[in-house]
């Protein structure tokens, strides 16, 4: 089975996507796959700017309370799947 992706190249759910799509569910054991990728950009191209400290960034734009819940899902989903996020090492956002 040929599974085309189509995902934004920094999109951390895309690759939990497919680190979950990876994984042998009992149902699937016998199939095998084969991932196609087709990376794509949803960042529109922006003037150079100073890059703002990623974790205060993203608290003045959303608020703790959601930027905790955000990472606590991604941390969760990720670690379901083999993938242990240090998202508290992010020093600067895009």
């Amino acid at each position: 089975m040929q599974i085309d992706m189509i995902s934004d190249v920094v999109c951390v759910w895309c690759y939990v996507g497919k680190n979950s799509s990876n994984a042998k569910s009992p149902s699937a054991r016998n199939c095998k796959r084969r991932f196609a990728g087709f990376p794509i950009s949803c960042i529109r191209k922006r003037q150079p700017r100073a890059i703002p400290a990623a974790r205060n960034h993203r608290e003045r734009k959303y608020g703790r309370q959601m930027i905790d819940g955000m990472f606590a899902r991604l941390t969760a989903a990720g670690k379901a799947v083999g993938i242990e996020f240090q998202l508290d090492r992010i020093a600067r956002s895009a």
